[in-house]
């Protein structure tokens, strides 16, 4: 049969497809193929409908859809005759092939990969200014922190009027460089880190980086910031370092907490709020942070999480109930300048009820900060309103129906 030749019957609507193929390094689970789709919705700037649906095929594998409000994808997944899988990207929003590409290939540690663009048009200025990767930048100029700070506030309005707003921001995002601006602030601060430290630290990290930043809109300043690191090709830079410096390897790690792999896993690889912010608002600021990452963590189906931690951030860890415990039982090391870093790890299961379960635990004279916290990063109260991204609640709109304790095993900070 001969088909008629293609003719677009609609060019004043924009369509773009982008069919990406590729051998992946294990099978991919239908786990895997959530978080994916989810993640997709971010790299791609989507908003999405509903949370990724999945099913198997007794004869080939699983497979899994993603409805956006300007389209969505399709991910088909094979284990038999080879590993291999077919994602279909279908949108009436321009995106950027390049970022989907990079993203799939770390994703998936793919061996091989390639990709078709079936756009209906070719594609237009805009779009080849969209390929450019931003420039990842530690330091801002005034005019530039405005700039930056207005773009995002004009982009993504708050939907509430009250000062401080949360934002999540993509690691390939120029507007993530708000959240680095910070980091570099407090880390020179602290530990005399220039520019070059933190690209020397965090550079082989950025593609897989995210950035949760607290907005005052009274003043348009990025007043918090915390960032997630995914697992990818480069690792996890904490389970790197634990494994430098305290001699804990990844296969101590998956064994020690039982994981089969590192998907799941988010290194929280920094929280920091400037100088001129601590104070009357600090306590909020954190707690929206943490609050904020822990939903998304929710969202994106994360079992737990590390992170680099020095005492006095245990100290505040211990006192709020917070289980992060030392990762499979390692010691404290020197690191970056602090001379009593410990790395650390934390089931995401068991934030909620321990930290419900300190109030009950707490000294009379710090009972009243425990609660405070508690109200704010357990039930969301003041909190959840000001969230400006996608995120999940546990099924009963706040804590999770099954409440667990800690290991016993684990040792108090």
């Amino acid at each position: 049969m001969t088909l008629p030749n293609y003719t677009d019957l609609a060019p004043s609507i924009l369509r773009q497809r982008l069919v990406v193929e590729g051998y992946p390094a294990k099978p991919i689970s239908d786990g895997a193929i959530r978080r994916y789709l989810s993640q997709l919705s971010d790299i791609t700037a989507m908003r999405s409908l509903i949370e990724p649906v999945t099913h198997k095929s007794d004869l080939y594998g699983w497979a899994g859809w993603i409805h956006w409000e300007t389209s969505g994808a399709h991910f088909y997944a094979w284990e038999q005759p080879s590993l291999f899988f077919s994602v279909d990207i279908y949108t009436c929003k321009q995106f950027d092939p390049k970022l989907v590409v990079d993203f799939t290939r770390s994703f998936f540690q793919t061996t091989e990969i390639t990709a078709r663009d079936f756009s209906s048009a070719p594609p237009t200025k805009s779009a080849a200014q969209l390929a450019v990767a931003p420039v990842i930048k530690y330091t801002l100029s005034d005019p530039e922190l405005d700039a930056l700070s207005v773009r995002l506030l004009s982009e993504q309005p708050p939907r509430t009027r009250d000062a401080l707003v949360l934002y999540r921001l993509e690691g390939h995002d120029e507007l993530s460089n708000l959240g680095r601006h910070i980091e570099r602030q407090v880390f020179e601060e602290k530990f005399a880190n220039t520019d070059a430290d933190m690209r020397r630290i965090y550079g082989s990290h950025e593609s897989v980086s995210a950035f949760y930043v607290v907005m005052d809109q009274s003043i348009r300043r990025p007043v918090g910031c915390m960032r997630i690191m995914r697992h990818s090709a480069a690792g996890l830079l904490s389970l790197q370092e634990a494994q430098q410096f305290a001699g804990v390897t990844e296969e101590d790690f998956k064994k020690y907490y039982g994981i089969s792999n590192l998907e799941t896993v988010w290194d929280i690889g920094t929280i920091a709020i400037p100088e001129q912010y601590r104070g009357r608002d600090e306590h909020h600021i954190v707690v929206m942070l943490y609050r904020g990452g822990h939903l998304r963590g929710h969202y994106e189906g994360v079992t737990h999480y590390i992170a680099l931690v020095d005492k006095d951030l245990r100290r505040i860890f211990n006192m709020m109930g917070w289980p992060f415990y030392a990762m499979a039982g390692s010691k404290p090391f020197e690191y970056e300048g602090s001379g009593d870093t410990l790395a650390v790890c934390g089931i995401a299961k068991d934030f909620f009820p321990c930290m419900e379960a300190r109030i009950c635990t707490a000294d009379e004279r710090i009972k009243p900060i425990v609660q405070y916290f508690a109200q704010r990063f357990v039930h969301g109260h003041d909190i959840d309103h000001r969230i400006m991204f996608e995120h999940s609640l546990w099924p009963d709109g706040t804590t999770p129906l099954t409440r667990t304790k800690p290991m016993a095993r684990e040792a108090r900070l």
